[in-house]
């Protein structure tokens, strides 16, 4: 649910209705320093309690503005991932994400987090940081995770763990690799294994991930391509000039059950008996995003879900599939934002300051340099990048973040928020009803009649 939309509040109504919360670790490093430069209190009293006095410490000191900064200044930024890591960005990466799941799992009941496989850089402090937080389970997608089950074993017992990370232009012979030791940080601890959900689409993703997965996984979320935010790349149809969805992208229950393991159903199943009807079809149960990223709790701005909700009323949301807006390759669903003039926005200009979509590359001399399509044209192309690839990227991190209300101030522009949803937008009618807002309590209720 994109940067901070299913946020610490969010995660902590859904858990405390008997559900399994669900926090997004994606960028969550810059997410608690913009809300520390904000004066928010929440994300102090979490870091007071995280287990590493002197990191905590030194980032309270660094970030955190009692008053809040003004409001025309910068935010400070996290360092940008590479590697190896800097050792800055790895305490920010693992306080992040305990305070995350610290704050979500404040009133008990059972909490996840969610992170992108295609995100690869952080992930190993992320993980133990979430983990220090005694986060119950691990969901992730956007790519073949099969490293990931075997780093929580190892993450768990304390022992130092190892992640490959691709870099365009390298050969076979070549590994790049990000290397973690919890030792270095809290000494002959123990931590309890989450359990491990692959976000897939396919049958043939579950087997590979059964068949070379380096642990145990419990459980897999099947995720339809009408769900919102990315999804995986559409199956090549015979003569098929154009990017679209089809029948081959559906994924066969009936044999999917034979790989007997628990399974969930996602995408456009915020309605009633739905999860009645999953249920018979063999699933454990459903995921819920949409629904749930425009309800109170969620971190999007009530401004925004205000605009969501009116534009709805009055003549219902265009959500489409764009299939070049994200950097990574992946489609990505887009509520059109008829509300904002076009004509008179100021053009975004091409700033790549977060990099979380970055890929590692080798340049000409053999050296490691990251590059983004969203990011400047002239820079993407000198560090070995195609002109074509960077046509119509958008950049969902600065986008992302502005949604939630943490945008970056700049000089010539305002950061623009981006707003996605799963196909299926009936729910928000149904919800708001007498009303104009609902709760994570009103889904939950919606939902299980």
């Amino acid at each position: 649910m994109g940067i901070a939309v299913s946020d610490w509040k969010l995660a902590k109504a859904v858990a405390q209705q008997g559900q399994l919360g669900v926090v997004s670790g994606t960028a969550i490093e810059n997410v608690m320093i913009r809300r520390l430069q904000n004066g928010d209190r929440n994300t102090l009293k979490a870091l007071k309690s995280f287990p590493i006095r002197a990191i905590s410490e030194k980032i309270i000191s660094k970030f955190f503005l009692a008053e809040g900064k003004v409001a025309d200044r910068p935010y400070r930024l996290a360092p940008l991932a590479s590697i190896p890591l800097k050792t800055e960005l790895t305490e920010l990466i693992i306080a992040a994400n305990f305070c995350e799941v610290y704050l979500a799992k404040q009133v008990g009941g059972q909490v996840g987090i969610n992170y992108l496989e295609k995100i690869s850089l952080p992930l190993l402090p992320a993980l133990y940081g979430a983990m220090l937080a005694n986060v119950d389970a691990v969901l992730m997608g956007a790519g073949i995770p099969i490293a990931i089950p075997g780093i929580l074993d190892q993450l768990s017992k304390g022992e130092c763990c190892r992640l490959s990370i691709p870099v365009s232009g390298a050969s076979k012979e070549q590994d790049f690799y990000q290397e973690f030791n919890p030792q270095e940080f809290c000494p002959n601890t123990e931590l309890n294994r989450p359990a491990f959900l692959a976000i897939i689409s396919s049958k043939i993703v579950a087997k590979t991930l059964i068949k070379r997965a380096t642990g145990s996984i419990e459980g897999f979320i099947i995720e339809s391509h009408s769900a919102g935010g990315h999804n995986a790349p559409p199956r090549k149809v015979k003569d098929q000039t154009t990017e679209a969805f089809s029948s081959k992208d559906s994924v066969d229950l009936e044999r999917f059950k034979n790989l007997n393991y628990p399974f969930w159903l996602a995408g456009s199943f915020a309605q009633k008996n739905a999860l009645e009807t999953a249920i018979d079809l063999g699933a454990s149960g459903i995921q819920v995003g949409s629904a749930f990223a425009y309800c109170e709790e969620s971190g999007i701005t009530t401004e925004i879900k205000n605009q969501v909700s009116s534009e709805n009323t009055s003549k219902g949301l265009q959500i489409y599939t764009d299939f070049k807006a994200s950097p990574t390759g992946y489609p990505f669903k887009i509520i059109k934002q008829t509300w904002h003039k076009q004509e008179t926005a100021v053009e975004r200009r091409r700033v790549c300051d977060l990099g979380y979509l970055r890929e590692a590359c080798l340049n000409d001399e053999g050296k490691l340099e990251y590059r983004c399509p969203a990011e400047n044209t002239d820079n993407y192309i000198a560090k070995g990048g195609e002109l074509q690839d960077t046509e119509g990227r958008q950049c969902l991190c600065n986008s992302l973040l502005a949604t939630v209300g943490l945008g970056q101030v700049r000089k010539d522009f305002v950061e623009p928020p981006l707003l996605t949803a799963g196909e299926d937008f009936s729910f928000l009618t149904k919800l708001t009803r007498d009303k104009t807002s609902y709760s994570a309590s009103d889904v939950i209720a919606f939902i299980l009649n």
